[in-house]
């Protein structure tokens, strides 16, 4: 009988530590950065590796910090999925914090904004065109 109890409190445990890790623990936070670089003049950057296109994979409920390093103003602008706040353009250093409650496919890219005052910087060939996406889960 000790057993049999000792067994049924071991599993009750261990059904518990699964559902809080499922449906209890905090969607992580995520960074992407838009870089300048000297051929395409813009490139994301995750971690370490930096391409004109990007993918990641999020918990619903997780939020993504989109920062822009380049020395342009960038603007976001999604493409397809379920309908996220973008709000307006990112100067350099700073960034903006998007929200994903919704499972889905979220496609973005960015555009260029033209502001007066901003240097010139010579690259080699022409700007990449960023991609961005987002599958929630």
């Amino acid at each position: 009988m000790r057993r049999v109890l000792a067994l049924s409190l071991g599993l009750a445990a261990a059904v518990a530590v699964l559902a809080a890790n499922a449906f209890g623990s905090p969607a992580a936070t995520r960074t992407i950065t838009i870089v300048h670089v000297t051929r395409g003049c813009h490139s994301w950057k995750v971690n370490a590796h930096v391409s004109p296109s990007a993918a990641l994979t999020l918990r619903r409920g997780a939020t993504l910090r989109v920062v822009d390093q380049d020395v342009d103003a960038h603007r976001l602008v999604q493409l397809a999925g379920p309908k996220i706040r973008l709000g307006g353009a990112m100067m350099m250093n700073h960034g903006k914090t998007l929200v994903f409650q919704k499972a889905g496919l979220y496609r973005f890219t960015t555009r260029v904004v033209e502001m007066a005052g901003m240097p010139e910087v010579k690259t080699i060939g022409p700007d990449h065109t960023l991609l961005l996406t987002v599958r929630v889960r």
